[in-house]
């Protein structure tokens, strides 16, 4: 168990490592998952915790039989046990979406590739959500038409559709000349060729239609100095976001093509992908090694990143997944220790977390014993 059972334990451990209440009980909700009276695998849904009404979080949950969280649809509320933490809203389906929007819809996120057919990591959550994204996105003309019709036609779909009140709906050439950003996170190309046509084919798109903003890649298929070269050449203001995940146990957790990305080879990509000017950081999931490794390597990797790496709670999505856990894991002060330790890097940068970016990460309300402050959702 994460050891989490009622808010009085939360405020010992806050005054222990100086971390804010509700960032732990937030870390201890996705580390732990929760019980609903929902009938799916998975919810999302934005939460205002009562201590701070004023602000809302989104998340996205496992839902599991052993655990002290409880997500209430009928009344609304998630509990820790019998105490009600926080109101809760737009709760659904967690559903694998070919797109949806975040950072208050300047930035899109684009499952081109069919994400949910993308299998093999032991550790995966796409798996256990409901896919809506069975088809491939693979030209212009089928970007075109997905998002016509998703974002400036249809009635509802749910929290994938932008904010936008039905009688002021803007062009496709308003909306997408004030991203951001648009991230391509989807399934395997199944080599680095194809990985990089798709891409330049998405960025032409959206650039046609007035998009300036930050191009962003989760992947591992784009790792060679001739690929990174092309993709630096023709796509300004890239992101290259590595899905590193692990640093140990990478042959049991990884499915093969993100195996074979050694520690040592991501390591060249990244400093490569930086001399071509583009910006580089990579995803981490927190829980799957032990502390001592998590120091040790990430102290390697710090220098090769110019965006924090994307660091998230390890979520269990049912009582075999529990086993992937490195030792202590189990209990969320390995959660806040880790927190203590990557701030400790990270301090005397300019680099911080997003929150937007990660509905299942380690800060909230503080970073480094300073307020911390940003667009949630």
């Amino acid at each position: 168990m994460i050891g989490i059972n009622r808010i009085s334990e939360v405020a010992e451990l806050s005054k222990k490592y100086k971390i804010p209440v509700e960032d732990i009980v937030f870390i201890s909700l996705n580390a732990s998952s929760m019980r609903s009276d929902m009938p799916y695998k998975r919810v999302r849904f934005k939460l205002k915790i009562n201590s701070k009404p004023e602000e809302t979080f989104y998340f996205g949950v496992p839902v599991i039989s052993d655990t002290p969280f409880y997500l209430c649809y009928e009344k609304r509320v998630l509990n820790l046990n019998d105490q009600e933490i926080g109101k809760i809203t737009e709760a659904e389906n967690d559903t694998c979406d070919a797109t949806y929007f975040r950072r208050n819809d300047t930035s899109l996120t684009l499952n081109s590739n069919s994400r949910s057919s993308c299998v093999g990591c032991t550790f995966c959550t796409t798996h256990r959500q409901d896919a809506t994204d069975k088809f491939k996105l693979d030209s212009e003309e089928k970007l075109d038409k997905f998002l016509t019709e998703l974002f400036f036609t249809s009635e509802k779909y749910g929290s994938t559709r932008p904010h936008f009140h039905k009688s002021t709906l803007p062009s496709k050439e308003d909306v997408f000349s004030n991203l951001y950003q648009v991230a391509v996170v989807t399934g395997c190309f199944d080599s680095e060729r194809r990985a990089i046509e798709h891409l330049k084919m998405v960025y032409r798109y959206f650039r046609k239609r007035g998009f300036n903003g930050e191009f962003k890649y989760i992947g591992s298929e784009i790792v060679s100095k001739e690929g990174l070269g092309e993709i630096a050449n023709e796509i300004p203001k890239f992101n290259l976001c590595l899905s590193l995940e692990c640093f140990t146990r990478r042959k049991q957790f990884l499915k093969n093509i993100k195996a074979k990305l050694t520690l040592d080879k991501a390591k060249d990509v990244l400093k490569t992908a930086q001399e071509r000017g583009i910006l580089t950081n990579f995803t981490y999931i927190v829980g799957l090694d032990p502390l001592s490794e998590l120091r040790k390597n990430l102290k390697e990797f710090v220098p090769l990143v110019n965006k924090l790496p994307i660091f998230q709670v390890f979520q269990p999505h049912f009582e075999e997944q529990k086993q992937l856990r490195a030792e202590g894991a189990d209990n969320v002060e390995y959660y806040l220790r880790a927190r203590k330790d990557i701030e400790e890097m990270f301090k005397d940068t300019n680099l911080r977390p997003n929150s937007w970016e990660n509905y299942r990460g380690l800060w909230y309300f503080s970073f480094c014993d300073e307020p911390f402050n940003d667009i949630r959702v």
